[in-house]
């Protein structure tokens, strides 16, 4: 124990590890895994207005002792496990010593993921209106038996859309949601490393009142079905959403990619150069140099470069590789792609795509699959399968096979609603709900899903006769369903489109069948909605990433950029069967081709 912060046993030029008992205000230093509790603020927030730099450490204490100790809530002592110690770098790293901050920036991973948690200190917002919104929020899911670690709450809005508040209480949640969303604190270039590597992720407000990051996603979601209008609401709930995703899959090794540097466009660093470089420890590119005159675009043209030279490239789904410009890139807007691109972070891309990067282009490995036919947009396509349904019920004509893929399309559009509909014993309940053969598939259940919305539709499964309770509760889950659905994909249409392709037939490149006279195999993809017709669709070798490359002409060495594409034919399972599938498709594929796209 020491009032001292102490210095490093092998270098006295730096501190070594030291958390502060805010209640005695004594150093310590414990090994171990979650002995401590990381606090987060903004400098700015807790500065007195005098001549130093440094936050108002008696305004800080004050805090500190609402939150650890003996005068914390029992919400606060479950959450830090009792912990009474606190780690802030405004007094665990010295201020004054630029040997100690470069010391221990690089470093700032292992501080959060050692954590019991994290709590992030705000100054003038009374979290207490969020607080009773949560305590009277309930899970119908959970309502219904499930006991599954794949539903999460926050992942969906079906789970609380029959949760009743107070017009009042609901104004006052609106107000503070308002608050949270435009606080400096999320613009931060350090904040996605403090909630994706710490274990829980909690904020502090106001007259002792403390809410999870998570529940304030949830509250969000609920919120923005009632009041459609506030579209920030969505936002900040898509924000939460994508970064719990983000968060449960950091230490699988299965980190989405495109997903973190996206969202990292719209935060702020006093070096320009941190907005992505602070990134670099959750990418696990620690050994890439660090260069802090780089503007932003060139700290992201730095990071998409080695990332490539690792063969990790489902940064493609985010943006293209242009120097100054991101414009023309797949926005992804929520995480509903999630999955999909977790799928593709292939550790042994490079051992097949042999990437080669310079500082004007990229070079990869592909092999060509087929042609862009035509490209048409969400609505165009789903009401063709609609009206197709009308005649042919799930048993589409030949010529229409494509459109068998459309329940896929929602799935992956909308997956974090549909997804807890399809575990048991809920999905069973909802297909008698739904007076769906307990044989049908989930295709069928999904489709159905999308129709269900009309009022005649839903007064049909009701019919003369009144439903069971358990019936009720299934067809309020499954209507409040469909119309998220329907408006989350309405809301897609401005950055997706349907990417229709021809298959290049093994037959054809053998030379066996001329390629005018095979049948026309349409094949689909959601992509961007500029994907040109005639481009090339393009597949890593050794990998799922799918792109679309324009060529001048059959022997051009250089393509232009087409964009990412999500081909809905693809398995999103992995598994031995699929494997042995994926090997011999991969066994019987033309031979590959050098891609080349220019950095302009």
């Amino acid at each position: 124990m020491s009032r001292h912060l102490p210095t490093g046993t092998v270098s006295r030029g730096r501190s070594a590890f030291a958390m502060i008992d805010p209640e005695t205000e004594l150093y310590s230093h414990k090994l171990g895994r979650a002995q401590h509790v990381v606090i987060s603020y903004v400098w700015s927030e807790w500065q007195d207005g005098s001549t130093s730099s440094l936050p108002n450490w008696s305004l800080l204490r004050s805090r500190l002792l609402e939150l650890v100790g003996a005068s914390a809530s029992s919400f606060m002592k479950i959450q830090t496990g009792n912990r009474r110690n606190c780690w802030l770098d405004s007094k665990c790293i010295n201020q004054a010593s630029a040997e100690d901050k470069a010391y221990w920036i690089p470093r700032m991973d292992e501080v959060y993921s050692e954590a019991r948690c994290t709590v992030l200190l705000l100054r003038n917002i009374d979290l207490g209106p969020l607080v009773e919104a949560e305590k009277q929020l309930a899970c119908d899911v959970f309502s219904m038996d499930i006991r599954d670690d794949n539903h999460n709450c926050l992942l969906t809005q079906i789970c609380t859309s029959s949760t009743q508040l107070s017009v009042d209480l609901q104004q006052k949640a609106v107000e503070t949601l308002k608050l949270l969303c435009e606080g400096t604190w999320r613009r931060r270039a350090w904040i996605f490393q403090e909630i994706l590597l710490s274990d829980d992720y909690v904020i502090s407000g106001e007259n002792n009142s403390q809410l999870k990051l998570s529940d304030c996603g949830v509250l969000a979601s609920f919120l923005s079905s009632i009041h459609p209008k506030e579209t920030w609401l969505r936002q900040f709930a898509d924000w939460c959403r994508r970064l719990d995703y983000l968060r449960l899959r950091y230490h699988n090794y299965s980190l989405c990619v495109a997903n973190l540097l996206q969202m990292a466009q719209d935060l702020e660093a006093t070096v320009e150069a941190d907005k992505f470089y602070a990134l670099c420890g959750l990418l696990r590119l620690k050994n890439l140099g660090y260069n802090g005159s780089h503007t932003s675009h060139q700290a992201l043209q730095a990071i998409i470069s080695e990332l490539t030279r690792k063969g990790q490239m489902s940064w493609a789904y985010a943006f293209r590789p242009l120097r100054h410009s991101i414009e023309g890139s797949l926005c992804l807007t929520a995480t509903r792609f999630s999955r999909y691109l977790d799928h593709n972070q292939s550790q042994n891309g490079s051992l097949y795509a042999k990437p080669v990067v310079t500082t004007d282009s990229i070079d990869i490995s592909v092999v060509v699959l087929g042609i862009v036919e035509e490209v048409k947009a969400i609505s165009q396509v789903l009401q063709q399968a609609e009206d197709c349904f009308k005649v042919h019920g799930t048993n589409f004509p030949p010529t229409l096979q494509y459109l068998a893929a459309m329940p896929s399309l929602i799935h992956k559009l909308v997956s974090e609603t549909i997804s807890p509909l399809l575990l048991q014993p809920l999905y069973g309940k909802m297909q008698a709900a739904l007076q769906l053969s307990p044989k049908c598939s989930s295709a069928d259940f999904v489709w159905c899903l999308y129709t269900l919305d009309t009022h005649k539709r839903i007064i049909s499964l009701v019919g003369n006769h009144s439903p069971t309770q358990e019936n009720s509760m299934c067809l309020e889950i499954a209507t409040a369903a469909s119309k998220v659905i329907r408006q989350q994909i309405s809301s897609l249409e401005q950055d997706y489109a349907i990417v229709c392709w021809l298959q290049d037939s093994a037959q054809a490149r053998k030379g066996k069948v001329k390629a005018e006279e095979l049948p026309q195999h349409y094949l689909m993809a959601i992509g961007d909605r500029n994907v040109p017709q005639g481009s090339k669709i393009c597949r890593v070798r050794g990998d799922t990433i799918t792109l679309a490359a324009r060529f001048e002409h059959d022997k051009a060495a250089e393509a232009g950029w087409g964009g990412a594409l999500l081909p809905l034919h693809e398995s999103q399972v992995v598994g031995s069967g699929t494997l042995v599938k994926r090997l011999k498709h991969w066994i019987a594929e033309p031979k590959p081709i050098r891609l080349k796209f220019n950095i302009i």
